[in-house]
């Protein structure tokens, strides 16, 4: 769960981001195979929940926005969760469609980018889903959100593997992996792009491996 709390500026459509937080939660732990949020995991998001609205509140916030993306998306029980957090927490959660959380992930990153005449590909992989945008500094040109996420392939293809993953099973995940994605592939491809961007702490985590594996920083 990521907070931030902004100034907002209407006259100029500018803001100043005043603090960021972030907390663990693991939402959709076990949820990609039971498709129930865990009531460890609804209680773990209520009070993530609990204090990031405490944050909020200590910097005056006049308005408090909540969104959800794939784990409540696909939860049966998701309406437990959202009547806990209204109730414990004083906040209305949105749940948002995967091609609206692309679209939100497009201008989050693009606010922080300078694409020029290029076209980039973004690239998000969450907990449950993967969003993928093809888009120019003005508009997004395509939108994109996969079933497939760090968390829920784990749950899927990992459940009780300590050792290191037999490459047959890396191989099976990478082809269901293919299978899934293959139309977005197609359709970027169609696109094309000039760069690409990746975002969340996956990506991030994919990097400092990668870095690690050349001895780099």
């Amino acid at each position: 769960a990521r907070l931030s709390v902004v100034r907002l500026d209407p006259a100029t459509s500018s803001w100043e981001t005043l603090m960021q937080e972030k907390i663990t939660i693991r939402l959709g732990e076990n949820e990609f195979t039971t498709h129930r949020i865990s009531e460890e995991a609804i209680g773990r998001g209520v009070l993530a929940l609990q204090k990031l609205v405490e944050i909020a509140k200590r910097y005056h916030a006049g308005e408090i926005i909540a969104i959800a993306t794939a784990a409540l998306r696909e939860a049966e029980n998701r309406e437990e969760f959202l009547a806990a957090t209204q109730a414990w927490a004083g906040v209305e959660v949105r749940i948002v469609p995967g091609v609206e959380e692309a679209r939100l992930i497009y201008l989050g990153v693009l606010s922080g980018i300078e694409l020029g005449q290029r076209k980039g590909l973004f690239i998000d992989i969450g907990g449950g889903s993967t969003e993928l945008i093809v888009g120019t500094q003005t508009r997004h040109l395509l939108l994109d959100s996969l079933k497939v996420g760090a968390i829920r392939m784990s749950n899927l293809y990992l459940e009780g593997i300590t050792e290191p993953i037999p490459t047959a099973l890396v191989e099976k995940i990478r082809m269901q992996v293919q299978r899934i994605a293959a139309h977005a592939i197609r359709d970027i491809r169609a696109e094309g792009f000039d760069v690409a961007y990746a975002s969340s702490g996956t990506a991030m985590n994919l990097a400092q491996v990668a870095a690690r594996m050349k001895s780099e920083d």
